[in-house]
């Protein structure tokens, strides 16, 4: 059963903007924070740690893949981008298995998927995540067969 936007976990029901400020935004972070994302974490972890693990030109789209440690747990990053002098506004990429299956981002950045080479041809960076690397959706064990 999916929650109702406009109706408060209590059941009350959100008729004006200030109500839905007031009580239902938050609601629905907090539902998004535990079942989707995850907590922002509040501070800067003391132990985090940035380390290129690998990086080539891609046809003039610089790759890096960047391996990221919190606290012991480490996973990679991977980010492409054209040379400037200037930081590039970056958009951030979650793929998932089924995808990462049928591309090769780290050869090929041209996926249909995402479109990277385009992305970084207008001046912007890309950062892809592979969600089986951060954390496996298979919290009950489940095995789901890709269509």
């Amino acid at each position: 059963m999916q929650p109702k936007l406009l109706v408060t976990l209590s059941g009350e029901k959100i008729h004006t903007a200030e109500d839905w400020e007031k009580y239902r935004r938050s609601e629905c972070l907090d539902l998004l924070a535990r079942y989707v994302y995850g907590k922002t974490p509040t501070a800067r972890p003391e132990s985090l740690d940035f380390a290129c693990a690998e990086q080539k030109d891609l046809g003039g789209i610089t790759f890096k893949k960047i391996q990221i440690t919190v606290d012991g747990f480490s996973f990679p990053a991977r980010v492409f981008y054209k040379d400037s002098e200037s930081p590039l506004p970056t958009v951030v990429y979650m793929m998932h298995s089924f995808q990462k299956k049928r591309s090769d981002i780290e050869n090929d950045p041209n996926c249909h998927f995402i479109p990277i080479a385009d992305i970084c041809a207008r001046g912007y960076a890309v950062i892809v995540f592979y969600t089986v690397e951060i954390y496996h959706d298979n919290l009950s064990g489940t095995v789901y067969e890709d269509v």
